[in-house]
């Protein structure tokens, strides 16, 4: 199993572009991934939106569910594939 490690040093930029990819990756709306992360709807916005940036702790944690949506949503096409 993969586990994401912090590294503010090798991170990609916190652009709106790059947030909102993120959420995008989850596929998820963006108030269900302002809940699992702890923020209000109103600050997602202000960060997609270009008028916040993104801390890295934050940045980190939406990169994280990221990546477990997607992980979640390969083992359900694979348990899918398999039941064939």
């Amino acid at each position: 199993m993969f586990r994401m490690i912090p590294d503010a040093e090798n991170s990609s930029p916190a652009t709106p572009d790059y947030i909102r990819s993120l959420i995008q990756k989850t596929g998820r709306p963006a108030t269900w991934c302002a809940a699992r992360v702890g923020i209000t709807d109103r600050y997602l916005r202000e960060l997609t939106s270009g008028n916040r940036q993104a801390s890295y702790s934050l940045q980190f944690t939406l990169e994280s569910l990221a990546h477990e949506m997607e992980q979640l949503r390969l083992a359900a096409q694979q348990h899918a594939h398999m039941k064939k």
